[in-house]
């Protein structure tokens, strides 16, 4: 991984900048500057910080209005999952305590299989906006982390127990110099009761009582913070330690996946109509030929007026009962959006998604909760949101896990076009 040359910290009271220089593998600080925060965003902070000396290089960012959370996960949710599986778990659990909706950036921090997970979330919107700036100021974004849970010892190489207080998040990290052996971080009750022990006490400003028999190492200390900081880039580099949210694609890659997303969502659309009227697609395999052979989208458009006429012929052929139905919305992107935020927005705490199957005809959720009443819960608060978009919910199912696997409960979801719902249920996939 490259190294930063340069390191911001975007605090709440101040804003520090400091240049970085590499020796022996060592970061070190220089030519620190402070700065008042005031009321303004990012944006226009780093616009001040680059106006007498532009930025080069790589630029690590700590923002301390990213969220970072610990949150807790059963070992057997996430057992088995890959990378990517469990980024989306752990981001879906964490929007819940975030508040963030849509895409996001999510990195996390636990020691082998405990429950803990440290979680760092961020809007891609806030992305943008970090990278824009760095790059108006002459520099390529590294990474953002949240400045809290430094997993490292201000002090020395020794053991260290440390409290960290940032207004209402306080973070606690043990370790021996370098290694870090536990983090957390939380707000309210979930950290209170822990300052026996500690070794060192990270402040800014006056603000934070002192506490016994830990030494005091305070932001507001130009010494303190050029030390806090070099220790910072030092670890950012550790793809094993803390949590670094990656930088989102530079513009020209990003509008290059803005244009094959857009390709892809015509497939998806293409594909259901075509389902809906008996041809076998496959709605994956065609994503994937469409934003290879980047297929026109007039081409797509003459799919849905063709599309649009088999409806029309359909609707001549319905018996009367069927025709009395109520009409199912069309498969739009607007509908496939709609699902997908009632999902997220409805789910329960303590349900962990497994797999998600969206289609005209059947759409379905699997996943596992270790309370059998949460998977109800779900499927009535889906009612309304869903059927504003033509779409009825049945009845979840439910099954005990093994054994090994005891107080947990594989269950599955599925919705289906209201003129639909009328006709016996479908088998379940195997």
């Amino acid at each position: 991984m490259s190294r930063p040359t340069t390191i911001l910290a975007l605090l709440d009271a101040f804003v520090l900048r400091a240049d970085l220089r590499w020796r022996r593998g060592r970061a070190v600080a220089e030519r620190m500057i402070r700065i008042e925060r005031g009321r303004r965003d990012a944006a226009d902070v780093i616009e001040t910080l680059v106006a007498s000396r532009r930025l080069s290089g790589s630029v690590f960012v700590l923002s301390d209005e990213v969220f970072l959370q610990s949150i807790d996960l059963p070992p057997r949710a996430v057992a088995g999952l890959d990378r990517r599986a469990m980024r989306s778990a752990v981001a879906l659990e964490a929007q819940s305590f975030s508040g963030l909706t849509g895409d996001t950036a999510t990195e996390w921090w636990r020691r082998g299989d405990e429950r803990t997970f440290l979680v760092c979330q961020a809007s891609r919107g806030e992305f943008t906006a970090l990278h824009e700036a760095i790059e108006r100021g002459g520099g390529e974004l590294f990474g953002v982390a949240h400045p809290a849970a430094l997993p490292a010892s201000l002090a020395g190489d020794g053991p260290f127990v440390r409290r960290e207080d940032w207004g209402a998040l306080r973070a606690r990290i043990r370790g021996h110099g370098a290694e870090v052996e536990t983090i957390e971080a939380g707000r309210g009750t979930r950290m209170a009761d822990q300052d026996e022990g500690c070794s060192e006490h990270l402040v800014v400003g006056a603000s934070a009582p002192e506490l016994a028999g830990a030494r005091r190492f305070d932001l507001v200390d130009d010494a303190v913070a050029t030390n806090w900081l070099a220790r910072w880039a030092q670890v950012a580099i550790d793809a094993d330690r803390g949590v670094v949210l990656e930088p989102p694609p530079s513009p020209s890659v990003r509008h290059r996946r803005v244009l094959l997303g857009a390709i892809a969502v015509g497939a998806v659309v293409a594909a259901g109509l075509l389902d809906r009227f008996g041809v076998q697609a496959d709605v994956f395999a065609a994503t994937r030929e469409l934003a290879v052979a980047r297929v026109p989208i007039d081409r797509l458009r003459a799919v849905e007026v063709e599309g649009d006429r088999l409806e029309q012929q359909l609707a001549a052929l319905r018996t009367p009962q069927a025709a009395a139905a109520p009409t199912v919305s069309r498969w739009t992107p607007t509908a496939l959006t709609t699902m997908l935020e009632a999902l997220a927005a409805e789910r329960p705490d303590g349900v962990v998604l497994d797999e998600c199957t969206l289609g005209f005809r059947r759409c379905a959720v699997r996943g596992r909760t270790p309370e059998a009443g949460a998977v109800d819960r779900w499927t009535s608060a889906l009612v309304k949101p869903l059927g504003r978009i033509g779409y009825s919910v049945l009845p979840g199912n439910r099954q005990v896990l093994p054994p090994d696997e005891a107080a947990l409960f594989d269950f599955s979801i599925e919705f289906v076009p209201v003129v639909l719902s009328a006709s016996p249920r479908p088998e379940a996939a195997k």
